[in-house]
C-alpha cells in the first residue's frame, strides 16, 4: 500500500524520453553535418567557377580595356550580366590608380566596395597574380589585365578586373534542401517513435501494470484473480511465473484450511465449477494473447504498407533525379565538345598569326637590307662628287695656266703666236671641262637628293614593318593566352562530366537500395498478413477446446 504514495515518472515515460532525446540528437547531428557538407561543397564549386569566369572575362575585355574603350568592355561583360541566372553582383574594371573604365551593379543584389576589399592585395595583382577569397557573403575575385611589352619582353600590368559573386542563391538552395530533409526526418522520427511506443506499451508496460494489479489483489487476499503473461517466454513471463507460484502457495494454504473444514463436502459440482473456472481463466488468458497478436499483426500491416508507399515515392523521386542527371550529363558533354572545337580553332588562328609574324620579320630584314644598299649608293655618289670637285679644281688651275701662257705669248710677239694658239685651245678645253664638271656635280647632287629621299622612305617602311611585327607578336601572345584558357575550360568541363557520371552512379545505387527496401517491406506485409490469418485460426481452435472442456 505504501507504493501508492510514491510519485515520479513511469518506466515507459523514462524510456520514451531517453529514446526521443537520442533520436532527436542523432537526427539533428546528422542533418547539421549533412547541411554543412552540402553548403561547403556548393560554395567550393561556385568558388572555382567564379575564378574561372573572372579569368576568362579579363582575357575577353583586355583589348577594349587597353584601348580605353568602355563600350567594348561593357559589351563583353554584358554577355554574362544579362543572363537571368547570373550570380554576379558587382563588377569593376579599374586602372592601377583606381580609375574605373566600366562597371556593373546588379539591382537585386548587395553592392560591394571592391576597391576597398582588394586594396590589401594590390601587390599580388601588380605581380600578375589572381586574387580570390570569400567575404561578406560573396566570392571576391580580382584578375590582372596585362599587355605584352616587347621592350621588356614580358606582360606588363595595365589594370584589374574586380568581381563579386553573390552566395545568396547557394544559401537559399542549402536551406531549401535542409527544410526538405528535416521534414522527411521528422516524418521518419514520428513513425519510429509511434512504432516504438506501440511495442513498448503493448509488450512491456501493459503486462507490467497487469502483473502489478494482480500482486496487489493477491496481497489483499483475492486468490481468484488470473495471472496474465504465463505463456510468454521473456522476463514478463518469468515475473508472471513467480506471481503464479506465490498465488499457488497462498491458494494451497487456503485450500488445506478449507479441506480440513469441508473435506466431506466436496462434490461433483465443485469439480465442475473448478473446470468451468479453469476454462474461463484459460479463455481470458489465451484470448487476450490472441487479441494482442491479431492487433500487432494489423499494426504491422499498416506500418509495412506505409513503408511500401514511402519506397514507391522514393523510387519515383530517384528516377526523376536520374533523368535530370542524364540530361545534365548530356549538356556538359555538349559543352565539352564545343570547348574542344574552340581550342582547335584557336590553334589554327595561332598558326596563321605565327605565319604572319614570320612574313613581317622577313619583310623587315629585306627593308633593312635595301636601306643599307641605298646608303651605300649615297656614299658612292658622295665619293664621285669629291672626284668631280678635284677635276673641277684641276680645270680651273689649267685655265689659269692657259691664261698665263697667253699673256706670255703676247709678250713674245710673233715668236709666241703658235704657243698662244695652243694656250687658247687649252683654255677652251679647261672651260669645257669646268662646264662638264658643273653638269656632273648637278647630276650627282640630284642623285644624292633622290638617294636621301629613298633612304628616308625605306626607313619609314622598315618602321611600319617593325610595328606590324610587334602587333603580330602581341596578337600571337593573346591567342596563346586564349588557347591556354580554352584548354583549362575543356579540362574543367571534362571534370564536370566525370562528376555528373559519378553522381548518376550513386543515385542508381540508391535506387537499387530503395528497391531492396521495398522488397523487404512487402515481405514484412506478407508476414503480417499470415500472422493475422494464423491468429484467427488459433482463436477458433481455442474456442473449440474450451467448448469441449465445458461440455465434459
Amino acid at each position: 500500500m505504501a507504493a501508492k504514495g510514491k510519485s515520479g515518472a513511469s518506466v515507459g515515460r523514462k524510456v520514451i524520453v531517453v529514446l526521443v532525446a537520442l533520436l532527436v540528437v542523432g537526427f539533428a547531428a546528422m542533418m547539421s553535418i549533412q547541411a554543412v557538407s552540402q553548403r561547403d561543397a556548393m560554395i567550393d564549386l561556385m568558388y572555382r567557377e567564379s575564378v574561372k569566369k573572372t579569368e576568362m572575362l579579363s582575357t575577353a575585355v583586355q583589348a577594349g580595356f587597353i584601348a580605353m574603350d568602355a563600350n567594348s568592355v561593357e559589351k563583353e561583360f554584358r554577355k554574362l550580366t544579362d543572363r537571368s541566372d547570373t550570380e554576379l553582383a558587382t563588377l569593376q574594371t579599374n586602372m592601377p590608380d583606381g580609375t574605373s573604365i566600366a562597371e556593373f551593379q546588379a539591382e537585386d543584389m548587395k553592392a560591394y566596395d571592391l576597391k576597398a576589399l582588394i586594396e590589401p592585395y594590390l601587390p599580388k595583382l601588380e605581380n600578375k597574380e589572381v586574387v580570390s577569397f570569400v567575404a561578406n557573403g560573396a566570392v571576391i575575385v580580382a584578375a590582372p589585365i596585362t599587355k605584352y611589352s616587347k621592350r621588356k619582353d614580358e606582360d606588363v600590368f595595365r589594370g584589374m578586373l574586380l568581381t563579386a559573386w553573390s552566395l545568396d542563391n547557394v544559401s537559399a538552395s542549402v536551406m531549401q534542401a535542409v527544410i526538405m530533409q528535416l521534414a522527411l526526418a521528422a516524418g521518419i522520427l514520428i513513425v519510429l517513435l509511434g512504432a516504438t511506443w506501440y511495442v513498448l506499451r503493448s509488450q512491456i508496460l501493459l503486462p507490467l501494470r497487469k502483473i502489478n494489479g494482480v500482486m496487489t489483489e493477491l496481497a489483499n487476499g483475492n486468490q481468484q484473480i488470473e495471472i496474465p503473461g504465463l505463456k510468454r517466454r521473456d522476463e514478463i513471463g518469468e515475473m508472471a511465473g513467480s506471481v503464479q507460484v506465490f498465488k499457488e502457495n497462498a491458494a494451497r494454504v487456503s485450500q488445506l484450511d478449507r479441506e480440513r473444514e469441508r473435506e466431506r463436502q466436496l462434490s461433483e459440482q465443485q469439480r465442475h465449477d473448478a473446470m468451468q473456472d479453469l476454462a474461463g481463466r484459460f479463455e481470458r488468458t489465451v484470448m487476450g494473447v490472441v487479441d494482442g497478436v491479431s492487433g500487432a499483426s494489423t499494426e504491422m500491416q499498416q506500418v509495412a504498407q506505409s513503408m511500401v508507399a514511402a519506397v514507391h515515392q522514393n523510387e519515383s523521386g530517384s528516377q526523376a533525379v536520374v533523368s535530370a542527371m542524364d540530361q545534365a550529363n548530356s549538356s556538359v558533354e555538349t559543352v565539352a565538345s564545343a570547348a574542344e572545337e574552340l581550342a582547335m580553332s584557336i590553334q589554327e588562328i595561332s598558326a596563321r598569326v605565327n605565319d604572319t609574324s614570320n612574313i613581317t620579320e622577313r619583310a623587315a630584314t629585306e627593308a633593312n637590307r635595301a636601306n643599307e644598299m641605298v646608303q651605300g649608293l649615297d656614299v658612292s655618289a658622295q665619293k664621285v662628287g669629291e672626284v668631280v670637285q678635284i677635276i673641277q679644281a684641276i680645270a680651273e688651275q689649267t685655265n689659269l695656266l692657259a691664261l698665263n701662257a697667253t699673256i706670255e705669248a703676247a709678250r713674245a710677239g710673233d715668236a709666241g703666236k703658235g704657243f698662244a694658239v695652243v694656250a687658247n685651245e687649252v683654255k677652251n678645253l679647261a672651260n669645257q671641262t669646268a662646264r662638264a664638271t658643273e653638269d656632273i656635280s648637278a647630276q650627282i647632287s640630284g642623285i644624292q637628293g633622290s638617294t636621301q629621299d629613298a633612304v628616308g622612305a625605306i626607313d619609314g617602311i622598315a618602321r611600319i614593318i617593325n610595328d606590324l611585327n610587334a602587333i603580330s607578336a602581341e596578337v600571337a601572345a593573346a591567342v596563346r593566352q586564349q588557347g591556354s584558357a580554352t584548354s583549362e575550360i575543356s579540362h574543367s568541363v571534362q571534370q564536370a562530366v566525370s562528376s555528373t557520371q559519378q553522381v548518376t552512379a550513386h543515385i542508381k545505387e540508391m535506387q537499387d537500395a530503395a528497391g531492396q527496401t521495398g522488397l523487404a517491406a512487402r515481405q514484412v506485409l506478407d508476414a503480417s498478413e499470415k500472422l493475422g490469418s494464423q491468429s484467427g485460426t488459433l482463436r477458433n481452435e481455442v474456442s473449440n477446446f474450451l467448448q469441449d472442456v465445458r461440455e465434459s
